[in-house]
């Protein structure tokens, strides 16, 4: 443990004040202690420096009025607490490079490489990434390999991610390399997850949106979690945000059974009700006061089961997850004009339109688009439940012109800073609001078609939940949906 290295040897008396002078000219090994001789005398560990540089060094220091008795010379000394503390990353690196040399190999850094940078934790199982360990020369070692990352690791179990299949279930692609079972548990704020992380996901990336779920007050509401999952969105729902019962629909039959194992252990699963199947086919109608559509890249096939889901008289609120493309600035232009041919047009004043309203915050209107007929699919092109789905009736009577209908609105909430923000944050935000600005007009549609009469689409809030990539965002649309009716009698506050 001890090893020989180059120190100054003092009196004790004058030891710290010395290396703290040492220190600041950068001359102390940290790799090492100070040790305490005979005849109390101390030795200061010192970089490796050439005789006359210590010498000029010594000499500054006695011009400072400081005098000591001083030699140097090799002294066996204890590595320092510091030293001896070493990151995963490198205990598993010196693990692998033992592994080598006992079969006769090197630590190239082809194969330095190869090796995992970082891992995700899951209790007592690694997640390792799936670019890692692909080198032939790790498949001779067999199960040895993997013991020994698991050892270095002071893991039990271990498994590689792969890529999410490409199904329907999207089921992750993991596979065991030590131990036989997946299930693991995890705790976010509060809530218990079990799963096996062979067959089902949990997204720490959207901690954010599960914490902001948490602070609703939906007491006395009913939520239907469509894509529900094991429970990411449906927990927050039941545990924090009080809901008297949540509608839980999902199809993957892995991902329902730990949906089950969950609500049992956070002792809600007397508020929910699971639909088993496909969303479009088992989603309750007529139900809800808020609707979760948790599904990305986007949630567009849930919109006419989230639609029909709402109370009829009443409406609600639909919380809509999309990963947004968000183009360069110079970019922008030709983005929001595109939007705009698909989506709501001008702004004015909302005192105008709406009395009782804030006169500060701007409305969307449809002035220069007329409403699409049945089966048209103007406002949601490439959704082919619009032909399909909705009855036949003459459109001119349903839905007349914005012009003569005031009361079809489109309330969106501006943007708070606590400082002027940059060219790029504006340009982003357009592109927000435009993308806010099509889904509440194509919503808008959905609902006038399936209840044949006017309602109004409210854009309450956007947030972003995290970065998706290069120019992706993954947002969520607050989205408020109320007959227009609701507020001519009943007086709404927004």
């Amino acid at each position: 443990m001890y090893q020989l290295t180059t120190a100054i040897i003092v009196p004790s008396h004058t030891a710290q004040p010395l290396r703290r002078f040492l220190e600041s000219k950068s001359l102390i090994d940290s790799e090492y202690r100070l040790k305490h001789l005979e005849s109390d005398r101390v030795a200061i560990p010192l970089l490796s420096v050439d005789q006359d540089f210590v010498n000029k060094t010594m000499t500054e220091y006695f011009s400072r009025g400081n005098h000591v008795d001083f030699e140097v010379k090799k002294v066996k000394m204890m590595p320092s607490k510091r030293s001896l503390l070493r990151t995963p990353y490198q205990v598993l690196s010196q693990g692998l490079e033992k592994l080598l040399t006992d079969h006769g190999y090197v630590l190239t850094a082809e194969l330095e490489r190869d090796i995992a940078k970082k891992w995700e934790w899951h209790g007592d199982l690694v997640m390792l990434p799936k670019n890692s360990f692909q080198h032939e020369i790790w498949h001779q070692f067999g199960p040895k390999l993997w013991e020994t990352i698991a050892n270095s690791l002071s893991c039990k179990r271990l498994a590689r991610k792969g890529t999410i299949g490409n199904n329907d279930y999207r089921r992750p692609q993991v596979m065991m390399l030590l131990g036989l079972d997946g299930w693991v548990r995890h705790v976010d704020n509060g809530i218990k997850y079990h799963y096996d992380v062979t067959k089902c996901m949990l997204s720490a990336g959207n901690i954010t949106e599960k914490l902001r779920i948490s602070t609703f007050d939906c007491q006395h509401e009913t939520i239907v979690d469509l894509y529900a999952g094991i429970g990411y969105f449906t927990l927050p729902y039941l545990v924090h945000a009080k809901a008297t019962v949540v509608h839980a629909c999902e199809w993957n039959p892995d991902a329902v059974h730990a949906l089950k194992e969950n609500l049992k252990l956070n002792n809600v699963a007397d508020r929910c009700i699971i639909h088993f199947g496909d969303n479009k086919k088992v989603c309750p109608h007529g139900v809800a006061d808020r609707v979760n559509l948790g599904l990305l890249p986007s949630s567009r096939e849930g919109w006419l089961p989230a639609c029909l889901s709402l109370k009829s008289e009443m409406g609600g609120i639909l919380h809509i997850h999309e990963n947004v493309t968000t183009t360069p600035s110079n970019k922008c232009e030709d983005l929001r004009l595109k939007l705009q041919n698909r989506a709501v047009e001008a702004a004015a004043e909302l005192s105008a339109t709406l009395q009782g309203q804030s006169n500060l915050m701007p409305i969307y209107r449809n002035l220069n688009q007329s409403p699409p007929r049945p089966g048209a699919g103007a406002a949601t092109s490439g959704h082919p439940y619009l032909a399909n789905d909705f009855p036949k009736y003459p459109s001119d009577e349903l839905h007349p012109s914005d012009v003569e209908n005031p009361d079809f609105i489109k309330v969106y909430q501006t943007w708070n800073y606590d400082k002027a923000p940059s060219v790029k944050q504006i340009h982003r935000q357009e592109q927000w609001d435009a993308w806010a600005a099509d889904i509440a007009a194509s919503i808008r549609h959905i609902l006038e078609e399936l209840h044949c009469k006017p309602w109004a689409t409210i854009v309450k809030h956007i947030e972003h939940v995290k970065p998706y990539g290069p120019h992706v965002d993954h947002l969520v649309l607050d989205l408020e949906c109320r007959p227009v009716e609701r507020f001519a009698h009943h007086g709404i506050a927004y």
